[in-house]
């Protein structure tokens, strides 16, 4: 049993190492009390007294969905790592090594589902299957995504079936098993659970040569894009980055036609790569969307009716998913380009020993406007599709309020990247965390203020973040032009 706890403990071990319990900490602290919040703040806008039973419920909800939030977290990783522990080699070498694997995943899954059995069948006051086959069958989804991704395809269309048969006139098998041999519903939900849970197991610890090299290749890659220290690349996401390649493919060319002076410092932009660029991650939206899209569109025909709602639901799901992350853009660009700058450190460090790119000061000029330049793009595409969407809508509501609010607190979280980034040590020493957690602030106090003023001066808050946010970055930038801003670590 020691094994399995070592197993079950490993996915928390890595994630301390990389990041420190301090994400943790303030994750287990700030969604409890934002849900208070929250209540507060509904409460006063419908000036009716809630009551303090509604406020545990609402915290213990929170408590609930956080803890949620952080056992899927843990389960996925959970998947990687077995993925790559149970490795061809380890596989050959280990003794009992695929019985143990095979254990410390089908207890979680077990324990869960029953979890939830319980839960529910304590609130409807009966039992239940249901809850523990669809428990089984979620977690299973994730399960295949690390095996083999094609497998998802007949497992999403096999949630079609009940509307087939139910289209068909074909009388339900679950009941046809009941009223042939007495057996329930409930109990059926059980028996395929299980089964679905046993074959599960079988086949991901198969020994199939071929497959089970590819599944930890898969395994690896997968892990890597979760710790985003060192994301794999395929062809698909390199794909997205077209525009980025073609312009760095123009810029190359134009440097290798000067014959007098070759002046290469346009090219040390390209040093962070293809995912910070914003046409990389404008793809990125698009593709997802359509993908939604296309998943959408399959569903409606394999259930062979037309339905309202599946098409009002794409339609509906497509435009705000899209639109959210649009206007979410700068602040997961802030995300990744510290992760970026700390990946290719060694990179930035070759780029300012190179003759051709000019001095220091020249190399962190060029990338200090690259890394600043392309934040100001994604942040204009989000105005502009918040514009689209307030036009849409045609007031200013609440939900506008709170969108000009986050576009002009979004402004100081960019501080960050005017910094002497020599000086980190890893990609989460940035001061992001400070400056959101600054903007956070300032966002909850000037929406609470429309409790008292009219959301017209919320075009006065967003003028004044702007102004002082456009101050605070000359200062800083005047600042830096008597240090080394680059390479990152170099300073250490």
């Amino acid at each position: 049993m020691k094994q399995i706890l070592n197993i079950w403990m490993q996915p928390i071990y890595s994630r301390i190492n990389l990041h420190s319990s301090r994400f943790l900490i303030g994750l287990l602290i700030g969604i409890p009390i934002l849900s208070q919040l929250v209540l507060f703040a509904l409460s006063i806008f419908g000036k009716k007294p809630i009551e303090a039973m509604i406020y545990l419920l609402v915290l213990g909800g929170s408590i609930a969905f956080l803890l949620a939030i952080l056992l899927y977290a843990w389960f996925i990783l959970l998947v990687m790592n077995m993925g790559l522990q149970y490795s061809p080699a380890n596989a050959k070498l280990v003794p009992n090594l695929k019985s143990k694997m095979q254990l410390a995943l089908g207890l979680p899954m077990f324990t869960i589902a029953l979890l939830a059995t319980v839960l529910f069948s304590v609130i409807n006051k009966q039992v239940d299957g249901l809850p523990f086959f669809t428990v089984i069958v979620f977690m299973t989804f994730f399960v295949l995504t690390a095996k083999n991704p094609w497998a998802i395809v007949p497992f999403v269309l096999s949630f079609q079936l009940p509307l087939l048969l139910k289209n068909s006139g074909v009388m339900n098998p679950l009941y046809f098993v009941e009223a042939s041999i007495g057996l329930s519903v409930t109990a059926q939900y059980f028996i395929f659970g299980l089964i679905i849970l046993f074959g599960l197991l079988a086949w991901f610890f198969s020994m199939n040569t071929e497959a089970h090299f590819k599944m930890y290749q898969r395994c690896k890659n997968l892990q890597a894009g979760a710790q985003i220290y060192n994301p794999k690349e395929n062809q698909f996401t390199l794909g997205l980055g077209v525009i980025y390649f073609r312009l760095m493919q123009w810029q190359l060319s134009k440097f290798m036609q000067k014959r007098e002076e070759r002046d290469g410092h346009d090219l040390s932009i390209y040093v962070f790569g293809p995912k910070t660029h914003w046409s990389t991650m404008l793809l990125q939206t698009v593709a997802m969307v359509v993908s939604a899209a296309f998943f959408l569109v399959v569903m409606d025909i394999v259930a062979a009716k037309k339905s309202d709602f599946w098409q009002g639901f794409g339609l509906g799901f497509g435009g705000v998913f899209g639109g959210i992350f649009l206007i979410a853009m700068p602040l997961i660009y802030l995300v990744q380009i510290f992760y970026a700058m700390h990946k290719t450190s060694k990179e930035q460090g070759l780029l300012c020993l190179a003759p051709s790119v000019g001095s220091r000061a020249i190399v962190d000029a060029t990338l200090m406007s690259y890394i600043l330049r392309q934040f100001l793009i994604m942040y204009g595409i989000a105005a502009l599709t918040f514009s689209a969407l307030i036009f849409a809508i045609g007031s200013l509501e609440i939900k506008g309020v709170a969108m000009i609010l986050f576009l002009a607190f979004l402004q100081p979280c960019a501080l960050a990247l005017a910094a002497q980034h020599s000086h980190l040590r890893a990609a989460n020493d940035s001061s992001l965390a400070k400056w959101c957690a600054i903007a956070a602030g300032g966002f909850i106090l000037c929406f609470a203020s429309f409790l008292f003023v009219s959301f017209q001066i919320v075009f006065v808050y967003f003028a004044v973040v702007s102004f002082a946010t456009i101050v605070e970055y000359r200062r800083r930038l005047n600042k830096l032009k008597a240090v080394n801003i680059f390479p990152v670590g170099a300073a250490l």
